[in-house]
């Protein structure tokens, strides 16, 4: 499993073993997704839970990697960090949400 993956379930209190659930559809994910991509000029911070995102492979072909849905990614994120009693950085995830409005 890797650092970001650990980090997300860490953060949600899942086991490697749990199924993880869509924050999109409720769908079974079967991705942990970089909302603001890592990779091909996207942010070089390190990795934070406000910045990932449990889909399904679907969802990741739809909304991943694509700015016009950055800011309903986060705020997706944030109603559930909310539900699950994730601790984060809310101010962060205004910034984002307004950053990537249209």
């Amino acid at each position: 499993m890797k650092a970001y993956q650990k980090l997300y379930f860490k953060s949600f209190g899942y086991a490697p073993s749990d199924a993880v659930y869509s924050e999109i559809s409720g769908d079974i994910a079967n991705d942990i997704h970089h909302i603001y991509s890592r990779g091909m000029g996207g942010t070089s911070e390190p990795d934070r839970i406000e910045n990932l995102i449990a889909v399904t492979r679907d969802e990741h072909d739809n909304f991943g990697d694509k700015k016009k849905y950055y800011a309903f990614l986060f705020e997706m994120h944030a109603r559930m960090m909310d539900a699950c009693g994730v601790k984060y950085d809310k101010e962060y995830i205004r910034e984002q949400i307004q950053r990537w409005k249209e």
